[in-house]
């Protein structure tokens, strides 16, 4: 059996293609490197819409947090100014 294909010659490699011998095993090979390859691309690009998802949400909830404190605080002011009023008057 020829291990280096660099060194063989037109003949070995014949022998070898006629037989299907080696071929079939690099054949297999391929396919489960290219399978392999596959998942781990969906599995990366699953994970990082998922995290691109859970960002979206936690700055939307924090921008949420913001707008509510602000809307509270703006309330808060405006009933101390009509308590002052009240007070005033």
């Amino acid at each position: 059996m020829i291990v280096n294909m660099v060194e063989a010659d037109d003949d070995d490699v014949d022998e070898i293609c006629a037989d299907g011998g080696d071929l079939e095993y690099f054949d297999a090979v391929v396919v489960v490197v290219v399978v392999v390859v596959v998942v781990v691309v969906v599995v990366v690009v699953v994970v990082v819409v998922v995290v691109a998802v859970l960002v979206v949400v936690v700055v939307a909830a924090a921008v949420e947090v913001v707008v509510v404190m602000v809307v509270v605080v703006a309330a808060a002011e405006v009933v101390v100014l009509v308590v002052v009023v009240v007070v005033i008057v």
